[in-house]
Parts: structure tokens; C-alpha cells; sequence
């Protein structure tokens, strides 16, 4: 959830980022679903989520971690357990609020246009793996307001690119630090 955080700190307190860099953020076009429309049609999304990261936060590890490789195939052995503690740890208040967060409501590009600092976008594959957030279009609206906003597309990266598209992330991001400290 840290890229929602990026984003409107930039938007909102422009001196306090050099850059960001944004990994599959909850960006939508108006309309468009932000999963996939067969797994949440008529459903509230923010309670979904609330249910998955309970059930991780709640379960025992010998079960918890078996229900993650099944569902995250793709991700490599030693993301899976950081990835099981990661919702361990996760805040009752903050998974409660979920409910509430409204992840349907208003523009969400609507940061972009206040943003003073260069822009890494990194999106999955969308329309293929039905598993990541951002789709083609609406990063090309993000581009399209506001030109400091680079896109990395990697196909068959689901919504975690780094874990399914490590060999693409790392460069990318590699290269965007290089730049951003070059200046």
C-alpha cells in the first residue's frame, strides 16, 4: 500500500521526494474494474481485501505459507515466508479501514497532475494475468498528465512485478536511481 502513500506525498509535499517509483499503484480509469471484474463483480473490494489479509494474519504459519505458493506460483521460494510475516504484522485498525476506503471513489490520476519530481511507473500485465492493477491505458493517462512520469510494462508480471518480474524490475529501477542522482 506504500505506492498510494508515494503518490499523494509527492502530489501534496513536493519537497519532500526527489523521485518516486511506483509499483502496479490503485490506478483506474472511471469505470474500469481495479481486479479483475470476474473474481469482485458486485462485490465490495475494500472487504475482500479485509478478508485475504485476515485469513493470512490469522492463520497458522504451517497453513498460511502452503495457501501462498498455491495462490503466488510465479513468486520465488524465498519471497513467499516475508510475504506471510508481512500480513502477520499487519495492523487490525489498518485491515479494518479497508472497508471503508472507497477504492472505487473519485480520480485517481488526479495526483499526477500536481507532481514536480520524475515519475517511475512500473505496471503488470493486466490484460493477460488478470492479476495486477494497472492496465495500458490508464498509464498512459498518467503519462499524459504529467510528461515526468516514465511507464515499465512487464508482461506476465502480475500486481507484486517485483516477485514475478524481478529480471525487468531491478534494471529499470536501477537505471531510474542512476538517472535521478546523475542531476
Amino acid at each position: 500500500m506504500g505506492e498510494d502513500t508515494s503518490l499523494h506525498l509527492a502530489a501534496e509535499l513536493p519537497q519532500m521526494a526527489r523521485a518516486i517509483f511506483l509499483e502496479d499503484p490503485p490506478l483506474t480509469l472511471p469505470g474500469e474494474p481495479l481486479f479483475d471484474p470476474a473474481q469482485t463483480e458486485g462485490k465490495d473490494v475494500g472487504k475482500m481485501m479485509r478478508q485475504f489479509f485476515m485469513l493470512f494474519k490469522l492463520l497458522p504459519k504451517f497453513i498460511a505459507i502452503p495457501m501462498a505458493r498455491e495462490g503466488s506460483p510465479t513468486y520465488p521460494d524465498d519471497e513467499i515466508i516475508p510475504w506471510v510475516t508481512s500480513k502477520e504484522r499487519m495492523s487490525f485498525d489498518f485491515m479494518n479501514s479497508m472497508s471503508k476506503m472507497g477504492f472505487d471513489a473519485g480520480d485517481s490520476l488526479a495526483p499526477f497532475e500536481k507532481i514536480q519530481v520524475p515519475v517511475l511507473l512500473f505496471i503488470g500485465d493486466k490484460e493477460k494475468t488478470k492479476m495486477s492493477i494497472v492496465s495500458r491505458k490508464t498509464a498512459a493517462e498518467a503519462v499524459k498528465r504529467n510528461s515526468r512520469v516514465q511507464v515499465v510494462p512487464l508482461d506476465d508480471a502480475t500486481h507484486d512485478i517485483r516477485r514475478t518480474r524481478f529480471d525487468g524490475f531491478m534494471p529499470a529501477l536501477k537505471k531510474f536511481l542512476e538517472d535521478i542522482y546523475k542531476v
